[in-house]
């Protein structure tokens, strides 16, 4: 039996959970023939919990420390969250919580000095410039708005 903290451990569950994949593909044993899969490339399923991407809309260069230390405010996060910079403007977040996760990416929307930050969730196979974020759900309020 493997023991907790046993590399052993991950292995064997990230490979059942390969196999029961495979088999819901249907593919023969021939299909399978050109396909190497070496354990040691695949990050652990840990490694890709609960991220997302947040991209911040605006024109005006920012220091990135403000704005990471202004949505970690707005979101009172219990635990840290790892921010790594992608590119200008676009960030990759890891959350270590999933309460944290899910008041981040069900709240909102988010701003920072009042541009969006638009956010969707990531799982790091996925190229950052194939996901979109440029659109996100806002409400709004029209107060004294006369009837036709």
């Amino acid at each position: 039996m493997a023991q907790r903290g046993d590399p052993s451990a991950s292995s064997s569950k990230g490979k059942d959970r390969l196999e029961a994949l495979m088999k819901e593909l249907a593919l023969k044993d021939d299909d399978l023939d050109d396909v190497v899969f070496d354990e040691g490339d695949a990050p652990a399923e840990e490694d890709l919990r609960w991220m997302i991407l947040a991209r911040v809309h605006m024109d005006k260069s920012f220091s990135t420390y403000w704005f990471f230390r202004n949505m970690r405010s707005a979101w009172d996060l219990a635990r840290p969250v790892k921010i790594k910079t992608l590119e200008k403007n676009l960030f990759q977040m890891q959350f270590n919580c999933l309460g944290d996760w899910e008041k981040v990416t069900q709240g909102g929307p988010w701003h920072f000095r009042g541009n969006p930050v638009v956010i969707a969730l990531y799982d790091e196979y996925t190229k950052p410039s194939s996901i979109e974020l440029f659109t996100f759900e806002v409400w709004a309020r029209i107060l004294d708005l006369p009837m036709a």
